[in-house]
């Protein structure tokens, strides 16, 4: 529709451009569970951040995380008072549904562009995850 649009526009979106609505957030960092298992993240060096949809949790989540879904994330930021218990942190660790989610990437550059510096995006989502055997809560 965008595209059609566009054709008979005076000022046309720049749909696909570097800068336009339609482009995809820039890769964050990412982290493997070998990493986190070998940094020791997890034990409370860094937040946990599951940033997956509400009804995501029926499949469990991660033990000792902070659910904010991304959707929401800029406004539960601010409402619930996030800036100073991730900036505490060690590092936060943005998980999604899954290995190629945009979700985890967008929330992780609205944290960067927040000041949080240390930001990485599990890689593997929820699925890599569970298989790694890290403690879950739920199903």
């Amino acid at each position: 529709v965008g595209v059609v649009l566009n054709a008979a526009a005076a000022q046309p979106v720049p749909l696909f451009s570097g800068d336009g609505p339609g482009r995809w957030p820039e890769r964050a960092p990412r982290v493997t569970a070998a990493e986190l298992k070998a940094e020791r993240l997890l034990d409370g060096a860094a937040v946990l951040l599951d940033v997956r949809k509400p009804e995501a949790l029926l499949e469990g989540r991660p033990a000792r995380s902070l659910h904010v879904p991304a959707d929401r994330f800029a406004e539960s930021y601010a409402r619930e008072g996030l800036a100073g218990p991730l900036r505490a942190a060690g590092g936060i660790i943005v998980m999604c549904e899954g290995g190629n989610c945009s979700s985890g990437d967008r929330v992780a550059a609205l944290l960067r562009g927040l000041g949080h510096s240390n930001v990485r995006v599990f890689h593997g989502g929820w699925p890599a995850f569970r298989a790694a055997g890290f403690e879950v809560l739920g199903p």
